[in-house]
């Protein structure tokens, strides 16, 4: 049974989203990205339990380059296990954090699309598979919140080829910070995205080991808002870049946000 995943990443500077046209309600495209590259203000970061090996790059994809998780889980009987990558802006200041609700009137919806395909030899469909996962890094006045997104059909099966299209509202966000606010009054926020998987307790009475790839490509985020104000400013960045690995905490499965977010 799939259990949603709390681990994920420390943060950093937003793809640099720049103010432009007339305010005008409607959809907004924050974020287009084939993935060629690594894009500009953001970092791919690893993290895994104990049993468990993590790896994220962009990397060659048949020809093109396109983002690539690699996970094992050596799962004892009883035990849990996860592994992620995720690919997260880098946040040196809140400051970084450039789409603003406040500015826009709020955000009404989150739609995201990813192209993602799932190789592994010793998944077994459905028990097993790997997921792709929308999170929201948001200022807030309590602090700094981590919120992912619904998984829901994000699951894909090994084998699968699947074009995800995942339209989420603020109350589609939650653990492990809480949700995000769209509303009017809302604070800067940035999207990240997530690959792997969690393979709890309660599905694995036997030891097992399992491992799988997936690979991604297409990413595009677009919010519903309340003025058109934001345009893409990715540029292009050294390719074959591999992910920074990050020791989580084990309690929680969540590496810690750096000393320059907590503070703030």
């Amino acid at each position: 049974m799939y259990k949603a995943p709390s681990a994920t990443t420390t943060a950093a500077t937003l793809c640099l989203i720049v103010a432009s046209s007339t305010a005008m309600a409607g959809e907004t495209l924050v974020i287009d990205e084939d993935l060629d590259t690594l894009p500009t203000g953001y970092q791919l970061l690893s993290g895994a339990s104990a049993n468990a090996t993590a790896d994220i790059q962009i990397g060659n994809i048949g020809g093109s380059n396109g983002l690539i998780f690699d996970g094992s889980w050596d799962v004892p009987a009883n035990g849990e296990e996860f592994a992620v990558g995720a690919l997260s802006p880098i946040v040196v200041t809140l400051d970084d954090l450039l789409l603003d609700p406040r500015e826009i009137g709020g955000i009404v919806s989150v739609r995201w699309t990813l192209d993602a395909e799932v190789i592994s030899d010793t998944m077994v469909a459905p028990e097993q598979g790997i997921f792709a996962q929308l999170f929201v890094l948001q200022e807030q006045a309590d602090g700094f919140v981590v919120s992912f997104g619904e998984t829901g059909g994000n699951f894909v099966q090994v084998g699968d080829s699947v074009a995800l299209d995942v339209t989420l509202g603020e109350a589609d966000f939650g653990a492990p910070g809480a949700r995000p606010d769209f509303s009017p009054m809302g604070r800067r926020l940035s999207f990240a995205l997530q690959l792997g998987a969690q393979y709890p307790r309660d599905t694995t009475p036997d030891a097992f080991f399992v491992d799988g790839r997936m690979t991604a490509d297409n990413w595009t985020v677009t919010v519903t808002d309340g003025a058109d104000v934001f345009k893409n400013g990715f540029e292009p960045a050294p390719a074959g870049t591999r992910a920074q690995h990050l020791a989580g905490d084990e309690d929680c499965m969540c590496p810690t946000l750096p000393p320059s977010v907590l503070n703030q």
